[in-house]
């Protein structure tokens, strides 16, 4: 009985596909932080990881090839071969400045 009360306490939400946003490009990080189709088809993550629902992962890639961009559907990775860069202040500043484009806010000049 413990366990199935147990077995309630974590729940599966939904299949989804993890994208790693570059660093480097910055109008792609914007279009996905504003724009407003995209916006409510995804989910933001820590270290510009982006979290699309599988039910919305057609219309993101169709929403994104409109605006010129097209996700690698080439890579699979298994969730153990998934490894974050290490932070560095770049890296960090970048991160930051895509948590504050979701936030509505002009990012910092350092970043």
């Amino acid at each position: 009985m413990a366990l199935i009360q147990r077995s309630e306490a974590i729940q599966p939400l939904f299949m989804a596909k993890v994208y790693q946003i570059s660093s480097l490009d910055n109008n792609l990080q914007l279009l996905i932080a504003r724009d407003p189709i995209l916006n409510t088809l995804c989910y933001k993550a820590a270290n510009l990881l982006i979290i699309v629902p599988e039910p919305n992962s057609q219309a993101f890639n169709k929403r994104l090839a409109s605006l010129g961009y097209m996700p690698d559907q080439t890579q699979h990775a298994t969730v153990d071969k998934i490894k974050f860069k290490p932070m560095t202040s770049t890296l960090e500043g970048r991160c930051q400045a895509f948590d504050e484009l979701f936030l509505g806010k002009k990012p910092s000049p350092k970043s």
